[in-house]
């Protein structure tokens, strides 16, 4: 009677494990397919992040390609300026209008623009840097790409004052001509230190732009390796959970055997 009950107790947890394995293996496979959308879904939206991250990028390199180039029309301009006070009080003055309006303010718009970025740049670095942690890709750089984006814009961010400074020095030039050319010559130097930091900010940019872009390979790579990654582990599951499936039916079969039925049958043949 003892090897009866125990039989049946062992038949029933060994009619469990198997069970609670076949449920466990359609469960890990549920999972897998929405652990992949997830990780497609959520790669997708970096790459698309990233894509407007070099947009953005695109758009400030441009804006510095032109500054460059209006400041150093301006420098020219001026060194000429040096040459002739008397007859250039109006040139003067729209030089001045240059420097305080169209660049001042193209300059300022590309300090808003690298604010923005830096908000979605840590985003990116916030989202790279898990998918680290979960072993899917190997994102470690030296600096996160929005603390140099942060070093871009504090870079620029004396850029249009000084620029308006540059102006308000040309108006002083422009009414009062006798006796300026050595301002004239000074403004003409600092607008080269200026143009040099704007060409530094524009090779940061370029760099940049080369980072992003590698990461978009990256993202890309592990977009398309995610689905296979996830459904190796699936399968790994699987095939443990089938072999501890396996070792329950072992309990089934002891229960069996102490029930008497294996004994019963052999008699009956």
């Amino acid at each position: 009677m003892v090897k009866r009950i125990l039989g049946i107790l062992l038949m029933l947890v060994g009619a469990f494990g198997v069970l609670t394995c076949v449920l466990a293996g359609l469960h890990t496979w549920r999972m897998a397919e929405d652990v992949a959308a997830m990780a497609d879904d959520t790669l997708g939206l970096l790459l698309d992040t990233l894509d407007g991250v070099e947009r953005s990028l695109g758009v400030v390199s441009a804006t510095l390609d032109n500054a460059a180039m209006g400041i150093g029309s301006l420098h020219t301009t001026t060194l000429g300026v040096g040459e002739t006070l008397s007859t250039t009080r109006s040139t003067l003055g729209g030089i001045a209008h240059l420097a305080e309006g169209d660049l001042s303010q193209s300059l300022e718009f590309s300090i808003v623009t690298l604010k923005t970025l830096e908000q979605t740049a840590g985003m990116a670095d916030d989202v790279l840097r898990g998918l680290s942690l979960l072993g899917v890709g190997g994102y470690d750089p030296s600096a996160p790409l929005s603390q140099s984006i942060a070093r871009i814009r504090k870079g620029l961010d004396p850029v249009p004052d000084s620029l308006r400074q540059v102006g308000s020095s040309l108006r002083g030039t422009a009414a009062n001509l006798e006796g300026m050319r050595g301002g004239v010559v000074q403004t003409g130097n600092r607008l080269l230190d200026i143009q040099e930091n704007v060409l530094s900010a524009r090779a940061n940019v370029a760099g940049y732009v080369t980072l992003v872009r590698r990461w978009q390979q990256q993202v890309r790579v592990l977009r398309r390796s995610a689905d296979r990654a996830i459904k190796t582990v699936a399968w790994a599951a699987t095939l443990l959970l089938t072999w501890i499936g396996l070792s329950q039916l072992a309990i089934v079969q002891w229960g069996i055997s102490l029930m008497g039925w294996g004994g019963k049958k052999a008699r009956a043949v």
